[in-house]
């Protein structure tokens, strides 16, 4: 059996001569404390009641919460009050026909049915970084006009051919 001894502080302990501090901790940091570590625990507790991940991106709006419905049932459903009116597939022609009355019609907007004369009576900024309202010489257009397309053509492969056998001609 242990004797009582007399720690620093002041007091008789009996057992272990554990020193113990005697500066307290004020009631308002102790309060602060308790509260922060008492939300921690109810924050840890709510979202382990969560579904998970996947209930993080739903409510975030990345994933479809609908994901397991059979889509064909749900259309069919959605489009059950909607009036539909069948058309015919169009062939290529009259979409090429469409596209041209479009571009047509794009070009006379304005009432301009010129294009080239639309873009040369088009004002630029006095302080514009690199265009010019300068009249360019039509050889110099041309040879412009050239060298772009040199650079655009497609480039050759160097090398040997491939032969139809696979390349084992040897």
């Amino acid at each position: 059996v242990k004797k009582a001894s007399k720690t620093s502080s002041g007091s008789r302990e009996a057992g272990v001569g554990v020193e113990t501090s005697s500066v307290s901790v004020p009631l308002p940091v102790a309060a602060g404390g308790g509260l922060v570590l008492g939300l921690g625990i109810l924050r840890a507790v709510l979202r382990s009641r969560n579904r998970g991940s996947l209930g993080a991106l739903e409510e975030r709006g990345a994933l479809d919460e609908n994901r397991d419905v059979d889509e064909a049932k749900f259309y069919k459903g959605m489009m059950k009050s909607v009036r539909t009116v069948r058309m015919p597939e169009l062939t290529e022609t009259q979409i090429e026909a469409a596209r041209e009355r479009r571009r047509q019609s794009r070009i006379n907007e304005d009432g301009e049915g010129d294009a080239a004369k639309t873009l040369r009576a088009t004002e630029l900024p006095s302080n514009h970084p690199f265009a010019t309202s300068e009249a360019v010489d039509g050889a110099l257009s041309a040879a412009q006009a050239k060298k772009i397309r040199e650079m655009n053509k497609p480039q050759v492969k160097r090398g040997r051919p491939r032969s139809a056998n696979g390349g084992k001609d040897r």
